[in-house]
């Protein structure tokens, strides 16, 4: 279809809208969602559900990043979800029960990770993972903390999310 002297012209088919496809066939999407953040505040977890805020927003293709901790979809489809959660080594992090959860329109799709934290060194929680999503959807990540009296604030978190299909 691409090529004119057997298909005829096609302005702006709707194959190739939004689509590169380079001299060996590899397509790229650039205007594919994609948002990347990392946040160097401080968070205090507690036994409350709070949303993840975003920090710095280093890309937002599709502008879709409308507050601090909400992300609103402009497309239809299967998304990916990462969250980092980063604490200081040197503090005792035993214990604390970490929850990361995906909120959709203000309700609870799914659990992305639930980890017992479970030596000192132990300061890293980090998962992701995929579901569909509607184009106007609004997305938060939320967490919490059980059992997180010694727990500090974080050092930093990372937050992804990313349109696969």
């Amino acid at each position: 279809r691409a090529n004119d002297t057997v298909c005829g012209y096609i302005p702006l088919h709707n194959i190739y809208r939004g689509l590169q496809i380079n001299q060996v066939g590899m397509v790229s999407m650039p205007n594919q969602s994609f948002m990347k953040s990392r946040n160097d505040s401080p968070i205090q977890l507690t036994s409350t559900r709070q949303p993840i805020p975003f920090g710095n927003v280093l890309v937002d293709k599709q502008n879709e990043v409308i507050n601090n901790t909400t992300f609103k979809a402009k497309a239809d489809g299967i998304y990916q979800f990462w969250v980092e959660l980063k604490w200081p080594q040197d503090k005792g992090l035993t214990n604390a029960d970490i929850q990361i959860y995906l909120y959709v329109n203000g309700k609870e799709s799914f659990r992305i990770v639930a980890k017992v934290l479970a030596y000192e060194n132990d300061n890293f929680v980090s998962q992701s993972g995929f579901d569909e999503i509607k184009a106007g959807d609004e997305i938060q990540i939320r967490a919490q903390a059980f059992r997180s009296n010694n727990l500090p604030p974080t050092e930093y978190t990372r937050i992804r999310i990313a349109k696969l299909a």
